[in-house]
């Protein structure tokens, strides 16, 4: 399976619950569907699914802001 599936599917099914999809794109904190509790609960998901690291310099909002910021930020760690 994908990492855009994987993360999609963990976002509409443990985060999100106000919509039933997401575009790769939405913005997703700004429209607030998901919070700083949310954007923790994500990345402790990511490092156990994915077996990365977030340091405190990847913890910014612009890795969250959408589905493939995600996608690009697991990529990048996974790389690293």
């Amino acid at each position: 399976m994908d990492k855009k599936k994987i993360i999609k599917d963990f976002l509409l099914d443990t985060v999100i619950k106000e919509v039933d999809t997401i575009s790769d794109e939405q913005q997703l904190i700004d429209s607030g569907l998901i919070d700083s509790i949310s954007i923790v609960n994500v990345i402790l998901f990511l490092e156990k699914q994915f077996k990365i690291s977030f340091s405190e310099e990847d913890m910014l909002p612009e890795n969250f802001e959408t589905l493939n910021a995600m996608v690009d930020t697991v990529e990048k760690k996974s790389k690293s």
